[in-house]
């Protein structure tokens, strides 16, 4: 399973679950932690973790990404939903990872949560998060829902997790800002399909996105879940969204964008300029 991949789980089942988790996020830091020096981060998340929680978690940081494993006995059933001891599991995991982060003076850029069912079922439940977002939360610099949406989540079966204590079947890499942008605005596009009434009637089936020589190609695969053809601009709504989130971190590693729109088979290419006016 790919971790910073496009739009892949089910629902918004799972970032409600970690709306929960962001709404109890910041109230729960102690204002008096003390400072670590970013080489004590994997030993201090881990004695939180065992002592408040009595969770076993594995610890990585690799060039400018934490790693966090927890590998659990049971999340999801037979049928691949998740359960409610899980939500509060992740809590906790949440909790004690960015209150060290809060009390980090040079903390990674990226961290990484993957938690796995490795008793009965198998499966993999990856959340990717940028630690600047979490300090602009802190300082109340963007709001609960904004940060919610900058969450990169991913979910699936994995009968590879099955037995893994310490995270083996894991590929761990280094998260960099573009992969992570580009999740996030694939996340993003599909959220907006699922929370809309008009655009509920079609179905995302992927969203890929391709780097070449400057530009940066968004492959919409949508199909329409009845026979009536409905004439809907996706590339303009796309491209509302990406502008967003270009701007958002200063991201300028582009020189133009192309939207394949598979729906209405138009493809259509526009400059940094012009992405501009879409802000």
């Amino acid at each position: 399973m790919k971790i910073i991949s496009p739009y892949k789980y089910k629902s918004l089942f799972f970032l409600f679950i970690f709306f929960i988790v962001s709404s109890l996020l910041f109230s729960c830091i102690p204002a008096k932690d003390p400072y670590y020096p970013a080489e004590l981060i994997p030993q201090e998340i881990t004695k939180i973790c065992k002592k408040e929680y009595n969770l076993d978690v594995k610890i990585n940081i690799f060039e400018d990404t934490l790693w966090l494993y927890i590998p659990l006995k049971r999340f999801v059933d037979q049928a691949g939903e998740v359960d409610q001891e899980f939500i509060s599991t992740l809590n906790h995991v949440v909790l004690s990872v960015n209150r060290v982060i809060m009390s980090t003076k040079l903390p990674p850029k990226f961290y990484v949560i993957v938690a796995s069912d490795i008793k009965d079922v198998g499966a993999d439940y990856i959340l990717v998060g940028h630690i600047s977002d979490v300090k602009r939360y802190f300082y109340n610099l963007i709001s609960r829902d904004e940060f919610l949406k900058r969450q990169v989540i991913n979910y699936g079966l994995n009968p590879e997790s099955l037995g893994d204590m310490d995270g083996g079947h894991v590929k761990i890499i280094n998260v960099n800002l573009d992969s992570f942008i580009l999740a996030q605005i694939a996340q993003r596009i599909a959220l907006i399909f699922e929370k809309d009434n008009l655009l509920s009637k079609f179905k995302v089936q992927e969203i890929k996105t391709i780097t070449e020589n400057g530009n940066i190609k968004f492959i919409l695969d949508i199909k329409g879940t009845d026979s009536f053809k409905y004439d809907i601009d996706f590339a303009n709504l796309a491209l509302k969204t990406i502008a967003y989130v270009f701007f958002a971190y200063d991201f300028k590693e582009f020189e133009t964008v192309t939207i394949v729109d598979s729906y209405l088979g138009k493809t259509n290419t526009y400059s940094k300029k012009a992405l501009e006016d879409f802000r």
